[in-house]
């Protein structure tokens, strides 16, 4: 009888979640998965379930990551408005070298419906969530300056365009300039 194969769960889906994040969903097999985490068949079955699963166990761990990136910046009501969402444009697209791989969110909702469907949802949640963060920021900023739209309006604008900056990162555009492109609209939303 074959004995149990001790792994470091959080090391295997640290190791998944950069593989999905790198190829996405559809362009990841279970072969290659499985090669990446240094697990077998069995041990992913045992341990994770199928597929879906171990994408669902990676975009949770993802979620982690980005709600403390979220509680640092955009809900960091110790800080004013406008220095939580420049703190939050920088800390994302420019202190990782994970930048460049875009948004694991981001790239979930490009996928196909049909093979994503459930880690769509859970994915535009977390990108709710953002847009929610903003949001706040603005209320906080219309609480003392006029803005020309209202913050619902202006948190959806930035959303939109730090969604379609995240797919600037995956073509290989400089953070640094995508950054600057978001601070010119940031100041434009405030004006």
């Amino acid at each position: 009888m074959a004995r149990p194969q001790k792994f470091n769960e959080q090391q295997v889906i640290a190791k998944a979640m950069m593989y999905f994040w790198e190829h996405g969903y559809s362009g990841s097999s279970i072969q290659q998965l499985l090669a990446e985490m240094a697990i077998s068949r069995g041990t992913l079955y045992n341990s994770v379930g199928d597929k879906d699963a171990l994408f669902k166990r990676c975009l949770e761990a993802y979620a982690k990551m980005v709600e403390q990136l979220f509680v640092m910046t955009l809900c960091n009501a110790e800080k004013p408005a406008q220095q939580r969402m420049e703190s939050f444009l920088k800390l994302s697209f420019t202190e990782s070298d994970l930048s460049k791989l875009g948004c694991l969110m981001v790239n979930t909702v490009c996928e196909d419906d049909a093979v994503v469907g459930e880690a769509k949802q859970i994915s535009s949640m977390l990108l709710s969530r953002m847009e929610a963060g903003f949001e706040a920021c603005f209320v906080d900023i219309h609480d003392t300056h006029t803005l020309n739209l209202s913050p619902q309006t202006a948190a959806s604008i930035m959303a939109t365009q730090i969604k379609g900056a995240r797919v600037r990162q995956r073509e290989g555009v400089n953070s640094q300039f995508i950054v600057q492109d978001l601070q010119i609209i940031l100041k434009q939303l405030m004006a």
